[in-house]
């Protein structure tokens, strides 16, 4: 019995088709792998933002409207000119302690300043600085006067600073941060924009730059009494 062996025409259509099927699944392996990491990359990003805007928001609503100070800023960085702003709210050490309210008013002794402001850095961060605010002469937190200007406060390592009592930072992939005060009608407008880990296209190497965006405005609640 003569046993018949493949030709090399046979071998040749089962190498190829073989290759069709490995590319096929090796490409729905790096899709599947990109999507993940989108995924990965786009659950960071909104995490960091609801964790910086949860955190602004509670110091905004809980301040006096008229104690609120701000530094516009436009820096220059790989994704063009952005805002890179401040904004200074008057707060308190602790608001369970009952030391921190006036006997009889029950009004806060504001003795924090509370600094919220983006370095100018390419990878920009939001940092959140607290400062002893002092008495007056009389011995009094009022009248409650804005910080002012607030530049010599905005530097790229606000720990180095010896005013510095408390510093956090809320975001590192900042790409701007915008305020707007609105005297009118006593609210405080911020813009946060963060930058999403770039990551590539389902069917190339390209790179996906991204970013996400928070607006918001805040009514400050103890803005009493007029100052």
């Amino acid at each position: 019995m003569i046993r018949r062996g493949f030709s090399l025409l046979e071998v040749i259509v089962v190498c190829a088709l073989m290759g069709f099927v490995m590319g096929g699944v090796f490409l729905l392996f790096r899709m599947g792998t990109r999507g993940f990491s989108r995924a990965v990359s786009e659950s960071g990003a909104v995490g960091e933002l609801q964790r910086a805007t949860r955190v602004i928001q509670r110091d905004l609503r809980l301040t006096h409207f008229l104690s609120a100070s701000d530094r516009q800023r436009e820096v220059t960085t790989s994704d063009g000119k952005v805002e890179r702003d401040g904004l200074a709210v008057a707060g308190l050490a602790n608001w369970a302690d009952p030391s921190n309210f006036e006997v009889g008013t029950e009004l806060p002794k504001w003795n924090r300043w509370i600094l919220f402001y983006a370095d100018g850095e390419d990878k920009g961060r939001l940092h959140r600085l607290e400062i002893q605010r002092s008495r007056n002469a009389k011995g009094s937190y009022y009248p409650l006067v804005p910080l002012g200007d607030l530049s010599s406060y905005m530097t790229s390592d606000p720990v180095q600073q010896e005013v510095a009592l408390r510093v956090s930072t809320l975001c590192y992939q900042l790409r701007s941060f915008g305020v707007e005060i609105d005297p009118y009608k006593r609210l405080l407008r911020l813009t946060v924009r963060l930058n999403k880990d770039g990551v590539k296209r389902m069917t190339s190497e390209q790179r996906v730059q991204d970013s996400l965006e928070a607006r918001f405005e805040i009514s400050p609640m103890n803005s009493y009494p007029e100052i």
